[in-house]
Parts: C-alpha cells; structure tokens; sequence
C-alpha cells in the first residue's frame, strides 16, 4: 500500500478554459481515486457547464485527488422537419 498523501486542492484558485484572449470561467470539478474508480468528490461549475466525465488514467494511489476544468455543456442540435402536406 502506498504512504504517499492527497495533495491539497485549492478550491479558491479560479480556473479559465478558452483561449488566453477569450478565456471564460467555467468552474472546476474534483475526482478521487478509491477502490480503482474514480468517484466525484467536488462540482464547482459555472452555469452551463458540468463537470465531464472522469479521468481517464487510472490514480497512481488510494485518494488521489485530481482537479479537472469543467466542460461547456453542448445541447443537442435539432433538426428541423418539415411536415407532408
């Protein structure tokens, strides 16, 4: 078993997403490795935004914690139908 600590994430620390010119706060979301699946532990994201899915590497040990940004939420795109007459 592994001795090594979490790391301490600041939940204060904005994080931007976009380009460095455009950049928009989209919040951040908190993942925790235990039992070898990551589980969220924090959703801090901003309106229209959420928290994506998990990390895709498996944790290096029990109780990592990794810090994601928040994804944009996409909504569905519909099409337009046009009914037979």
């Amino acid at each position: 078993m592994s001795t090594k600590k979490a790391q301490a994430i600041s939940a204060e620390e904005p994080v931007l997403v976009g380009s460095s010119q455009k950049a928009t706060y989209g919040g951040y979301s908190v993942w925790e490795y235990q039992d070898e699946t990551w589980s969220l532990r924090k959703e801090s994201c901003s309106l229209g935004y959420h928290a994506g899915q998990s990390p895709k590497e498996k944790g290096q040990f029990e109780g990592q914690l990794v810090r994601k940004h928040c994804e944009p939420v996409l909504e569905p795109v519909l099409e337009a139908t046009t009914a037979d007459h």
